[in-house]
């Protein structure tokens, strides 16, 4: 859906959202659900600064509620892993001993059931 098509409609030509859900062919729910977080998020407001695009806004609106993203709570393996699988009798239960014995790093977690 285009968030900032939706917002000039609304905000410029005063179009209902039923008339914005036509024009964007979306459903009125969405449209909405859409004009209310916008509403009642305190970091934004009409008119859009020029930079903000559509991605952004999604990201300010539809962030999930809870734990970080788990890219940022764990470290992911190295380059070097898959170098050293090549070298002779390196093996992978090696590589992930060693790749767990060094624990946390730049207070991201190792990888692990």
């Amino acid at each position: 859906m285009d968030y900032k098509k939706v917002l000039k409609l609304h905000h410029i030509n005063k179009l209902s959202s039923r008339e914005i859900a036509r024009s964007c062919n979306c459903s009125k729910t969405t449209v909405n659900d859409f004009l209310r977080r916008f509403r009642d998020c305190s970091e934004l407001s009409y008119p859009l600064p020029p930079d903000m695009t559509n991605e952004a806004l999604e990201k300010l609106l539809y962030k999930k509620a809870g734990n970080q993203n788990n890219n940022d709570l764990y470290r992911d393996f190295d380059k070097e892993v898959f170098r050293a699988l090549s070298k002779k009798s390196e093996t992978l239960k090696h590589l992930w001993r060693k790749y767990n014995s060094v624990g946390v790093v730049d207070g991201r977690m190792p990888l692990s059931y």
